[in-house]
């Protein structure tokens, strides 16, 4: 580690720095920066002054501020804008309350005026709806250095419901989304229409204005929601159906007037179609499907982002996240996604060994792969998309706060493995 970065971890105010020659020390600081992300993201303030002689080694002159507490949060090094997809997708898969993205602009990926939209963009881009459309308010901040060669993001979400809510939840509807597909027989209209028979059952359209009654959570627990965890959990049944869907905010005509809606769009065969659960609940029909000339005079929303082959493209994004590579050295404390990389200092570890076997924390992998787990009786149940496993309990150690299994058993449950040398590699089968 250089001496620059031995003075970061210390938190030192000020200090003064020698830089390699022949190399501008702007640079040099910066790449240094790049090269340890969490040291980057504990920064709140940093200036330096510079004296530099042609071929001779320069000296940096820094004025540091730094977080008032250490830095706990997961930190997320982005270099392209496919790896802002995948930074937006973790933080959301993994329900975090704080990250912090360092993103490296040196190409100029985020522009000054679009720091903040480009990130909400991703949000919807991600297809992770159940997350983006429950929460209750989130909010970033920007910090800009290096000219905005480097910025670092701080985003902070709160949830309607916590982690374990949401996880339970989805447990419950994927377990619901079996039964649906057995019947079904992997037939998409009928498994539309089974979903709303299933909603007709478990909730009654309420508005109260209550916190609840816009949760997917709060419908499953009190029988009562609005439009927005309607769509939400429908959306969530629909995913582990294997159904293409999407959630879609616009305006619905009810009760004589307009007002903010929301809804569900399907991939049907090769087209998409808007279906709306919320105003089927009392029809009485047996199908959710209405004329698409019917549905427009009833609903407004933004053509663009919701346009069929956007969808299409944020769909294949979700899959595609779904079977993302994994890569990590055992008792690391950072491991990557796709290739990019993600510092979880403070949390358990991806990969540990035990008795000289390596072993995964494989409800993260779990998460990470758009999925959720459940205790039942002496086993653990993971459901992955369409797929379900029951692993007896006596199969995992737990270490850390976190239960691991062996990673060579990991193709038992739907994983490729891959040891390297000194990383292992790990993919959720397609």
């Amino acid at each position: 580690m250089s001496a620059f970065l031995e003075c970061l971890r210390a938190r030192r105010r000020e200090f003064e720095v020698e830089t390699p020659a022949g190399q501008r020390i702007a640079d040099y600081l910066l790449s240094e920066l790049l090269s340890a992300p969490r040291a980057a993201a504990s920064l709140s303030h940093f200036v330096f002054r510079s004296a530099q002689t042609p071929g001779r080694p320069g000296r940096a002159f820094i004025s540091t501020l730094y977080e008032a507490e250490s830095l706990s949060c997961p930190v997320i090094l982005v270099r392209t804008a496919r790896e802002l997809v995948i930074a937006v997708s973790i933080a959301l898969r993994l329900h975090l309350p704080r990250v912090k993205l360092v993103v490296d602009n040196r190409g100029g990926l985020i522009a000054e005026g679009n720091r903040f939209s480009i990130l909400h963009a991703c949000e919807e881009y991600v297809g992770e709806e159940l997350q983006i459309h429950q929460q209750s308010r989130t909010r970033t901040f920007a910090q800009s250095m290096f000219r905005s060669r480097l910025l670092v993001f701080t985003v902070e979400t709160s949830y309607f419901d916590s982690a374990k809510e949401i996880n339970d939840l989805s447990c419950i509807l994927a377990e619901q989304a079996g039964e649906i597909r057995r019947r079904c027989h992997g037939d998409t209209r009928a498994i539309l229409d089974e979903v709303l028979r299933y909603l007709r059952g478990k909730v009654v359209y309420r508005k109260s204005g209550r916190t609840a009654d816009h949760s997917a959570v709060g419908l499953i627990r009190n029988g009562t929601a609005v439009c927005q965890g309607i769509a939400a959990c429908a959306f969530q049944l629909l995913y582990f159906c294997g159904v293409d869907a999407r959630y879609v905010k616009g305006m619905g005509f009810g009760s004589g007037s307009w007002g903010p809606h929301g809804w569900n769009m399907v991939r049907l065969g090769d087209k998409w179609r808007h279906i709306d659960y919320t105003f089927e609940l009392r029809s009485g029909k047996s199908s959710v499907l209405v004329p698409e000339t019917q549905f427009r005079s009833e609903h407004r929303w933004d053509e663009a982002l919701y346009h069929p082959s956007l969808s299409t493209e944020v769909t294949a994004t979700k899959r595609k996240l779904d079977h993302s590579v994994f890569e990590a050295r055992p008792n690391g404390t950072s491991f990557t996604v796709n290739g990019c990389a993600v510092d979880m200092t403070g949390r358990h570890r991806l990969l540990i060994t035990e008795g000289g076997a390596v072993y995964a924390a494989v409800l993260d992998l779990v998460s990470l792969c758009g999925g959720c787990y459940q205790l039942k009786r002496d086993c653990l149940w993971l459901y992955v998309g369409t797929d379900s496993y029951g692993v007896p309990l006596r199969d995992f150690i737990y270490r850390g706060g976190a239960w691991y299994y062996p990673a060579a058993r990991l193709p038992g449950l739907g994983f490729r493995v891959r040891a390297g040398s000194s990383t292992v590699s790990i993919r959720r089968a397609v």
